[in-house]
């Protein structure tokens, strides 16, 4: 990849692909040979307290190469793709004005479209409503999701309670089905930049030695003690 300019043509890379895929390397690599900012477009790498568990960049791996949205939230926080989408507008909008490339390198799918595609202006589910949903055995709330939102009841497999309870809650907070707030989306960066997508697919059995590798790795990092430390917090179980 060789791009001349990242700011007159508002050049954005985007590396992404399942979990020990070799994202990170492949974004260090163009980093390199590319004046760049790598940006974290994963969900659990953006928290503190999980530096071996997501598997964060070292100091020594990272190679002097300018890294950001790593570890920049405190497990106490609740990061929502919203909030990750507005950081990494952000960091994209200062690489360019100092005509560096921003890669944005991870495996959190809805991270990503939501950047790129922006979010529904879906408005604040009254908390009365969300209650009495939330009591809802899986089949009552499937069965009711069938008579005030078929289109989203269609969509979803009865079994897939989470998503079921957030459509539900939609229709019956705001009068108006999810399907109508997620053709709306606002926000998104996709039609203002030049995106150049590197989607990594290797084989799955190459795929599960290296999981299994870096799970041993993880394990003798020190894994158990940082699960122990963030259990030691008592934070809030509601917390992602």
């Amino acid at each position: 990849m060789n791009i001349i300019s990242p700011k007159q043509d508002q050049n954005v890379a985007l590396v992404v692909g399942p979990t020990a895929s070799g994202k990170s390397a492949l974004a260090l690599d163009i980093a390199k040979k590319q004046p760049s900012v790598i940006i974290n477009a994963d969900s659990a790498q953006v928290y503190s307290d999980l530096t071996v568990l997501s598997a964060r960049p070292t100091e020594q791996e990272m190679d002097g190469i300018e890294h950001q949205l790593f570890g920049y939230i405190d497990g106490s926080e609740a990061c929502s793709a919203a909030r990750w989408a507005n950081d990494a507008k952000t960091a994209i909008a200062n690489a360019h004005e100092r005509d560096l490339l921003p890669i944005l390198v991870g495996g959190t799918g809805l991270y990503v479209r939501v950047l790129l595609d922006g979010i529904a202006p879906i408005p604040e589910i009254d908390a009365e409503i969300r209650e009495k949903i939330r009591k809802l055995e899986a089949l009552e709330a499937y069965q009711a999701l069938q008579t005030l939102d078929p289109v989203s009841a269609a969509r979803l497999n009865a079994a897939d309670i989470t998503r079921i309870q957030r459509a539900l809650e939609v229709i019956q907070s705001t009068g108006k089905p999810l399907d109508h707030w997620q053709k709306n989306k606002t926000g998104g960066i996709a039609a203002n930049i030049q995106l150049h997508p590197l989607v990594l697919l290797p084989p799955r059995e190459w795929l599960y030695e290296r999981c299994d590798l870096r799970f041993d790795q993880m394990i003798d990092m020190g894994a158990l003690e940082e699960v122990q430390r963030l259990i030691s917090r008592k934070l809030p179980s509601n917390l992602p």
